[in-house]
């Protein structure tokens, strides 16, 4: 990853000055100053008009006790479209608009999905919950992802007993 990342500081800027010495010596200096205006304008109206959309889509899954993962995803999509839109160059612009493409974000997110699930360095689980360090003795690995929780409260209760093999712990049903 950090290759690709001096890779893309070293090759985009120098690719991004071609670009521009091409469309300068087609349409003139002015031109081509005028056209990475114009674009870095629309798409900061763009980013705007679908950020607040996002924020509103993830204060409705919020609402529903839901946690908004593809919200999140989109807008970490849409910060770097408008990181890139901001950047002068023809290049970047490209890629900024693209990003601002629903169907293309869903294709990216899609495709980084899929690379982390395939490294291995990534579980998912499904459901259920797993205390660390508890096996149930049916199950040798541990996994005790189908035994009922059991929902409770417990308090200290003071006993005026000498005996102290008792326990002092008591835990009761909180359904009672």
């Amino acid at each position: 990853m950090a290759r690709l990342i001096l890779l893309l500081f070293i090759t985009l800027p120098i690719t991004e000055i071609a670009i521009f010495i091409e469309a300068g010596e087609l349409i003139g200096f002015w031109a081509t100053l005028l056209v990475v205006v114009f674009t870095a304008i629309i798409g900061t109206a763009m980013l705007r008009q679908q950020g607040m959309s996002v924020l509103r889509s993830a204060e409705a899954a919020l609402q529903r006790n839901e946690l908004p993962m593809e919200e999140v995803a989109t807008g970490i999509c849409l910060l770097v479209a408008g990181a890139l839109l901001l950047t002068p160059g023809f290049l970047t612009d490209l890629v900024g608009f693209a990003l601002l493409i629903s169907p293309f974000r869903h294709f990216l997110g899609m495709l980084v999905f899929r690379h982390y699930v395939n490294s291995g360095r990534t579980s998912i689980w499904m459901g259920g919950a797993k205390r660390a360090g508890h096996s149930s003795s049916n199950d040798p690995s541990g996994d005790a992802g189908s035994a009922p929780v059991i929902d409770g409260e417990y308090h200290e209760v003071n006993n005026s007993s000498p005996d102290k093999n008792k326990s002092t712990h008591s835990i009761q049903d909180a359904r009672r």
